[in-house]
């Protein structure tokens, strides 16, 4: 039999440093640096090109501010930071050399990613509280694979195994973005309660979602639907019924009211299989009835 010997002990020391200052009673504004790290591991196909990938490390900046203003009915917390990744491992195919390619967890080149959140909760009025978040992500690759090693694109139906030698399907990933990291993503959120005396109360609440469009492999080339998840949006309803007591409440909801289709994920296929994608689809619109009843000591 034919077999691979593998032994390998992953160690790291990370640190954290973190400044906070507090102009107010209602104000904290933070700066830290943190570094971390991931053990590396085994890729358990004989043929896989790197039977052994190593730890990857990052270190990362965050800048933030944490308040209440409007007299304490706004909360707001807001930052942003850059990570710096060093080795950050994903799944790559390679060129394989005697083998041919095969597809492995890998070290990748250097990552950087920068970015802002922002998290906000207005109490309106005594009945009425919106809030919502928004984050920009901006994820890439600022350097190629280390020597001796290249990424090989055989899920290209423009550049088909049978026309393309393996190195001609070798591409570049400098600048390129990481996968599944959409650039925008925002949430608006909006509930009203309304008390109703011994009758209870009742509540309103509405959500919409966005995502950006994001790419879905680590070579998104060519651009377009066959490697690029399209953005898209999900607005929410919900009317609630609480009882006095408070261990009652029915519900009626609809969601994804305006029936928008969206891509979680996306798998690729090479020439074997047709060049063909397969989608993890979001949840389609939904709507229903809730009924629950809190037993005992609920409070």
């Amino acid at each position: 039999s034919i077999y691979r010997q593998l032994e390998q002990t992953y160690d790291d020391l990370t640190w954290r440093v973190n400044v906070d200052f507090s102009p107010t009673d209602d104000d904290l504004v933070y700066v830290s640096v943190t570094t971390g790290y991931r053990a590396g591991g085994f890729n358990l196909g004989f043929n896989a090109p790197t039977p052994v990938y190593d730890k990857e490390e990052i270190t990362a900046y965050e800048l933030g501010y944490k308040g209440q203003l409007l007299d304490g009915t706004l909360q707001l917390n807001a930052s942003i930071y850059r990570y710096e990744y060093e080795g950050i491992a994903l799944q790559f195919t390679e060129s394989g050399g005697f083998f041919g390619e095969g597809t492995s967890v890998s070290n990748g080149p250097d990552v950087e990613t920068h970015g802002a959140e922002v998290d906000i909760m207005w109490l309106a009025t005594d009945n009425l509280t919106i809030g919502g978040t928004f984050s920009y992500t901006n994820a890439e690759y600022v350097d190629e694979l280390p020597a001796l090693k290249s990424i090989v694109d055989t899920n290209n139906p423009y550049a088909p195994r049978g026309i393309f030698s393996s190195e001609e399907l070798k591409v570049s990933v400098d600048g390129e973005p990481l996968p599944r990291i959409p650039e925008i993503k925002w949430t608006f959120w909006a509930e009203y309660r309304q008390p109703l005396g011994d009758n209870g109360s009742v509540s309103f609440l509405t959500s919409v979602n966005y995502t950006d469009e994001f790419a879905a492999a680590s070579t998104p080339k060519p651009e377009g639907p066959l490697t690029t998840a399209p953005d898209y949006m999900r607005w929410d309803a919900r009317v609630s019924w609480e009882n006095a007591a408070g261990n009652w409440n029915v519900s009626g909801f609809v969601n994804n009211i305006t029936d928008d289709i969206g891509v979680r994920n996306m798998t690729f296929y090479g020439q074997n299989a047709g060049f063909r994608r397969t989608l993890e689809p979001t949840n389609p619109r939904m709507y229903g009835l809730e009924v629950q009843y809190k037993f005992g000591a609920y409070q």
